[in-house]
Order: structure tokens, then C-alpha cells, then sequence
């Protein structure tokens, strides 16, 4: 106990002590200005003049006061309305040619507590695109957003059907001509 007691006063005072240093300037033989703490012969002692400190702002005083009007209107809380912008109802994507994008916006912002899901056939999806690799099947799929809140109750939610399509080794398209 009495060790730690040691160690932290020693990590309180030595910064305190290495603020306090001597500074030194002398001309090398370049001709060049050195500052040192370890002074050779010759060197001046000079003094540096106070430390200039500044305190970290905290998280509010750096909003402007236009922002801070705008965030104490801003709704929170139901009834949400979900956007789902992506992918588009009935869309189609062809396996292998890149990804479903998933666009989702709620109004108002989310109270706490509450949350955004969006579910992929009805499993938790972590969010982002959706691959359009072998870990999806070809056929219809189902986006789904939903707001839920903190007892795991739906608040509101919206969904939007894709095609994934893939494309047939026997297709025309893709036969090479011999």
C-alpha cells in the first residue's frame, strides 16, 4: 500500500519537475541554435517563460449555439416513420455482380432505449450491404427495418422484397462459341 502510495505521488510530481527544467542554447559548429537541458561549455542559460496550457473544451461547450437551439428542438421519441430508400420494393440483383445496398432512415431520432433492427428473412442483419455471394440464395428475399423498443415491443416497421437472380450454365449468354 505504502509502494503505491510512493508510485502515484512520484507520477503526481515528476511531470511538475520536467516542466521546471533548466533550457540551455548554444551554437554548434555548423553554425546551427541548440536547445539542450544537458548544457556543453559555452552555453547560455536562457529562460523559457511561462508554459502555455489550455484546457480540453468539454463535449457541450463545443456546439455552437446554433447547434445547441437546434439539438433542444429536435423530437425524439414515436411515432417513428422508417424509410427504407434500399433496396428498391421488387428489385433485381444477379448473383455475383456485387451487392444489395440497405438504406434505412427514422424520423424522429430514435428515443433511448429504442432501436433500429433490420432483419434479412427474418434474421437479425448486422447492417451495411448484403453480399451477392453463395451464402445467398437465389430467389425472393425480405429487408426489413424495425424500431423496437426497450421492453423488445415493434414500434412501426417497413420492409421492401428483392429477386436474386442467378445466372444458368446452360444460358446462351453464357456458351463459348468454339
Amino acid at each position: 500500500m505504502k509502494i503505491t502510495r510512493l508510485a502515484l505521488g512520484l507520477c503526481l510530481v515528476l511531470p511538475v519537475l520536467v516542466a521546471e527544467a533548466e533550457v540551455y542554447r548554444y551554437v554548434d559548429k555548423n553554425g546551427n541554435h541548440v536547445f539542450t537541458d544537458t548544457p556543453p561549455q559555452g552555453a547560455e542559460k536562457i529562460d523559457p517563460g511561462p508554459t502555455m496550457t489550455m484546457p480540453f473544451p468539454k463535449g457541450e461547450a463545443v456546439r455552437s449555439k446554433k447547434e445547441a437551439e437546434a439539438a433542444s428542438k429536435r423530437i425524439v421519441g414515436g411515432p417513428y416513420t422508417i424509410t427504407l430508400s434500399a433496396p428498391a420494393p421488387d428489385s433485381v440483383y444477379r448473383r455475383g455482380e456485387g451487392e444489395v445496398p440497405v438504406a434505412v432512415s427514422v424520423d424522429p431520432a430514435l428515443a433511448e432505449g429504442d432501436q433500429l433492427n433490420v432483419l434479412l428473412d427474418g434474421k437479425r442483419w448486422p447492417g451495411g450491404s448484403i453480399p451477392l455471394d453463395d451464402t445467398l440464395d437465389r430467389g425472393s428475399h425480405i429487408v426489413e427495418a424495425r424500431v423496437v423498443n426497450s421492453r423488445g415491443e415493434v414500434q412501426t416497421s417497413t420492409s421492401a422484397t428483392f429477386t436474386v437472380q442467378q445466372t444458368s450454365v446452360q444460358s446462351p449468354v453464357r456458351k463459348t462459341k468454339p
